[in-house]
């Protein structure tokens, strides 16, 4: 199972937004207060660490931990797989 979810990450290309991508990203401004930033300006902008810090309910974290465990992969990996589908 772990090295099926390698080749699964390994597998997921990066794409351009689609027409799902850009109304979400619309919506997003509705309910913000300020618009938002285009990824490209963000990007000449920011040098990306990789790294992001989330606040997640606990009860969330013992599912994924659960779930990650029984994949044989790490949380770290398993959330990745799971935000990439």
């Amino acid at each position: 199972m772990k090295e099926e979810l390698r080749a699964k990450l390994a597998s997921i290309p990066e794409v351009e937004p689609d027409d799902i991508d850009r109304a979400m990203l619309a919506q997003a401004e509705v309910d913000d207060d300020e618009p938002a930033i285009p990824l490209e300006e963000v990007k000449s902008v920011y040098d990306f660490s990789g790294k992001l810090n989330i606040r997640i309910p606990k009860s969330l974290h013992c599912q994924l931990s659960q779930e990650a465990k029984r994949d044989g992969v790490s949380l770290n990996q398993y959330i990745i797989y799971k935000l990439a589908r």
